[in-house]
């Protein structure tokens, strides 16, 4: 078994804001009903890893180092002038960004909302070391290792903890050929994925002692709702499947000899479905969290591009039996000419590059699962809604203005109609979010509905497998730069959820419209993906 390096943890300590400012508020803030949609939601953790963030070379022998906490690790005391800046460049960034710095709190007046007690508790800074190069990482790509899980702190905000943990946490860890993974922990009722990357742009900025391209907007009351209306919240989280849609299933199980559920057809492998696109062995908008976690009991990381020869090497597969329901972490990247051959294959450009990723891997998943036909199967979709707003807000709004859909279908449906159809259900789910009338009615809808609906919003837990985006490739994660360059990989700590997508674009080096994309799936499920012709991701 792979031994992971370890980690020291040689400070904490609470960053408060620089100073107080005339635009930061001393009552309590307002908290709109797309913010506490997400009380229920785990923190978000992301890692952003650079490669020369610290001049090694430069070390004197004689130089002061930071000793580790009880375990005899040692940080070069160059690392000193980095972390001092990143601390100074986040207090200053913290007086734009102040609601971090508050805690949650419940109000009388309404009863019971949330809000944020803007009590100045600050963020949370960890100052750690390992002994071990970030070249050992960056040489397989920065491909999800449980390591990965030592790089930022790890909050439970259920009970008293919900009110006393801090909103954000940053974890700077220092490597001993002077790279650098800052690991971001952060409570999604405070800041949606746009709103996150807004801010680390924004500290990168400060940091580098340039003027914020962004300056954030705080005005979280143009979400209000003032006379929360019956009649106005007809939104409905509709989690039923079309009669076409069983009737492809019923089809689809008289094609396969009546058997629905096709497990043991070994011999089927990658082409268990009946209409993979042949042509595809021929050469030619979203949000930041995850509210359908579906965690299973067991969760491993293995190097996806090993699974297939693993059988051989125990210690290439980490001691997991690809054969159990063990969730798998797993790196893909999709290039830009694939996801340009999906679009071909969806029927031209009426898809989006995000619809028609979206469509391939429900698609893909769905043969390789192997459930019955019959069975259900969704595709959770959030959509940033801010040009939606009347009138629009901004991209530099710091909160959350995101909605959601739950497309459903049925197994026999997805692994047999062709690619554009199933990016029609996606682009159709989408448009129809983005109309003023949809946000409007669930907004009504979650202030009506007094709270006592939140856990089956916040949870929406439809039956059968399917997938779960948890981000956009098109947010700024490589454009982070605080002095040393842009991040050499953005990354998620950990997939959660079964299917759970996180997608990250933009890597420095990559073509445009590269795509990466962080997802966990059980090991046998992961085998055959990658033995499927059909499948054009490149496992990492």
């Amino acid at each position: 078994m792979e031994q992971a390096p370890h980690i020291s943890i040689i400070s904490k300590e609470m960053v408060m804001a620089a100073g107080a400012t005339a635009t930061m508020p001393t009552e309590g803030f307002f908290l709109s009903c797309l913010d506490i949609m997400w009380e229920l939601t785990r923190y978000n953790e992301r890692l952003l890893f650079y490669r020369n963030a610290i001049d090694i070379a430069s070390i004197d022998g004689n130089e002061e180092r930071q000793q580790g906490s009880g375990t005899g690790s040692e940080m070069p005391g160059c690392a000193g002038s980095v972390i001092k800046k990143l601390k100074s460049s986040l207090a200053f960034c913290l007086t734009e960004y102040y609601p971090w710095c508050g805690r949650i709190a419940r109000g009388n007046d309404p009863s019971s909302r949330l809000y944020i007690d803007l009590c100045h508790a600050g963020v949370e800074f960890v100052e750690a070391y390992v002994d071990a190069p970030l070249s050992e990482f960056s040489g397989e790509r920065f491909r999800m290792k449980p390591f990965f899980e030592q790089l930022c702190q790890h909050y439970d905000h259920s009970g008293d903890c919900f009110y006393s943990s801090p909103l954000l946490s940053v974890q700077a860890t220092v490597f001993s050929d002077g790279g650098l993974a800052l690991g971001i922990t952060h409570s999604h009722l405070v800041a949606d994925g746009q709103s996150l990357w807004n801010f680390l742009v924004s500290w990168g900025e400060y940091s580098r002692g340039v003027p914020l391209s962004t300056p954030p907007l705080h005005n979280r009351k143009r979400l209000a709702v003032p006379e929360p209306s019956p009649e106005k919240a007809i939104w409905s989280l509709k989690l039923e499947i079309k009669e076409e849609d069983l009737a492809e299933a019923r089809i689809s199980s008289s094609v396969d000899g009546g058997a629905e559920d096709a497990t043991t057809d070994e011999d089927k492998g990658g082409n268990w479905s009946a209409k993979s696109d042949d042509k595809n062995d021929e050469p030619t908008d979203a949000s930041c969290g995850s509210m359908n976690p579906n965690t299973p009991s067991r969760n491993s990381t293995l190097r996806a591009n090993e699974l297939q020869g693993a059988s051989s090497s125990p210690s290439g597969r980490n001691n997991i039996d690809l054969n159990s329901d063990a969730l798998v972490q797993c790196l893909f990247h999709l290039p830009s000419s694939a996801v340009q051959r999906l679009k071909a294959d969806a029927g031209g450009e009426g898809y989006t590059s995000f619809e028609v990723i979206c469509a391939h891997f429900w698609q893909r998943v769905a043969v390789a699962r192997r459930n019955p036909m019959s069975d259900p199967t969704y595709f959770y979709l959030p959509v940033n809604c801010r040009s939606r707003v009347v009138p629009p807000i901004p991209a530099s709004y710091f909160g959350n203005v995101v909605v959601f859909d739950v497309i459903m279908s049925t197994v026999g449906a997805i692994c047999r109609e062709p690619l554009g159809k199933t990016a029609r259900r996606i682009h159709d789910a989408v448009t129809n979010m983005k109309q003023e009338n949809y946000l409007v009615s669930f907004m009504h809808w979650m202030e009506t509905h007094n709270n006592s609906m939140r856990g089956a919003i916040s949870r929406p837990r439809p039956l059968g497998k399917g997938h779960n985006v948890a981000s956009s490739p098109w947010f700024p994660a490589y454009q982070v730069d605080f002095g040393w360059g842009k991040p050499s990989a953005v990354r998620a700590v950990k997939v959660h959820g079964d299917g759970e997508l996180v997608l990250f674009g933009g890597r420095p080096g990559s073509a445009k419209g590269d795509i990466e994309i962080c997802t966990a799936l059980p090991g046998e499920v992961l085998t055959r993906l990658l033995k499927d012709s059909a499948f054009l991701a490149e496992a990492i």
